[in-house]
């Protein structure tokens, strides 16, 4: 277990993706998207996404697997001092035992040993389990936005965790 500034993360097993795990992983995608369906979450469509979004996460070494079983995954995405989270999914049947959470705290966690500004998820305005996540897990709104290429979908809301703070109080 690491502690984070008074945050107990409990160890997940992790590791990068590989085209070994493609088709492990779009099986994901497919019960995500069953997920959200019966969530009423409008965030993803039937071209997204695809295997060509899940290769190219993996070339560029940004999807993680968690669980032993690998039974959920993220993209997390570097850019300038900023992480992050895309395409955050835990499989149904381990919907709801604090997988999600204990994600979002290693990317935390990896964001402050990087040394990282901070951490952004993007989320659309119907994802109520994960804008309460977020929210729980103390990042701020910062903007919402309609993304070019789901305007059908509506605000997408963007959620921004500074770890500046936590990096001083860790060190």
């Amino acid at each position: 277990m690491i502690n984070i500034n008074s945050i107990q993360v409990p160890t997940i097993t992790r590791r990068l993706a590989t085209l070994n795990d493609v088709k492990d992983i779009l099986t994901l995608i497919v019960d995500a998207k069953e997920q959200m369906a019966r969530n009423g979450v409008q965030q993803w469509n039937d071209a997204y996404p695809n295997e060509a979004v899940v290769s190219a996460d993996i070339y560029h070494k940004s999807l993680w697997l968690y669980g032993s079983a690998n039974n959920a995954c993220v993209t997390i995405v570097r850019h300038g001092s900023q992480f992050f989270v895309k395409r955050l999914m835990v499989g149904s049947e381990q919907a709801g035992h604090g997988i999600a959470s204990q994600m979002i705290d290693d990317v935390v966690s990896q964001s402050i040993s990087s040394n990282a500004d901070g951490v952004r998820i993007l989320t659309n305005h119907t994802n109520q389990p994960m804008i309460n996540l977020v929210r729980k897990k103390h990042f701020s709104q910062i903007n919402q936005l309609v993304m070019p290429d789901r305007p059908q979908f509506g605000n997408f809301i963007d959620f921004q965790k500074d770890v500046q703070s936590m990096k001083a109080s860790t060190n």
